[in-house]
């Protein structure tokens, strides 16, 4: 081989050299403002479906849209005053009902409680019935390191309006909390 063809070999197998690594890193720019590209957040184009452009009309509704309006709103509006707060579950459980010291104590004690709270200012009340009759006492409830007290409901016989076997229940109410005992038996003598 000649010193002529050789040079041309060399700058030949250069130029390949050079245009396979011009063409390697044209592909990684085409392929980097691509990713960059699809990668950024589209901007928005106006086009033919695009209202911002076009003019909203500021006539009266006719009147059976007017009338759909109204109705709609005066729902919403009754919805907001008559839904009311729930409250949460609370069991009271009464502890004692009967006389305090029998027979000789007159006075009735009914003890309760309210498991799995602890707060103040809630309201138990008592409520015994008997054949259509009804005798209801309330307290504000107290709170204890455990749960809620309902203070002592003391009773007279003759705050009832006849001798029997009552059947009682306690409840109580508080923002938070609702609930009713299970019901219970009172011997009621006058």
């Amino acid at each position: 081989m000649n010193r002529k063809n050789k040079k041309y070999t060399r700058k030949s197998a250069y130029l390949k050299t050079v245009s396979v690594l011009v063409g390697c890193v044209a592909l990684g720019i085409i392929a980097w403002v691509t990713w960059i590209h699809y990668r950024s957040p589209a901007k928005p184009t106006a086009s033919a479906t695009d209202t911002s452009s076009r003019k909203t009309s500021l006539t009266a509704n006719t009147p059976s849209i007017q009338a759909s309006n109204d109705s709609h709103k005066a729902a919403i509006a009754q919805q907001n005053t008559t839904a009311k707060p729930t409250t949460l579950t609370a069991t009271p459980v009464i502890d004692f009902a009967g006389y305090d010291n029998p027979p000789t104590d007159t006075e009735i004690e009914i003890d309760s409680h309210v498991n799995g709270i602890v707060e103040d200012g809630g309201t138990c009340t008592l409520t015994a019935t008997l054949s259509g009759q009804t005798v209801t006492k309330t307290v504000t409830a107290v709170r204890n390191a455990d749960d809620t007290s309902c203070p002592a409901f003391i009773l007279n016989p003759s705050d009832f309006p006849s001798s029997g076997t009552w059947n009682i229940q306690v409840s109580y109410s508080s923002a938070t909390y609702s609930g009713t005992s299970q019901s219970q038996t009172l011997q009621v003598k006058q």
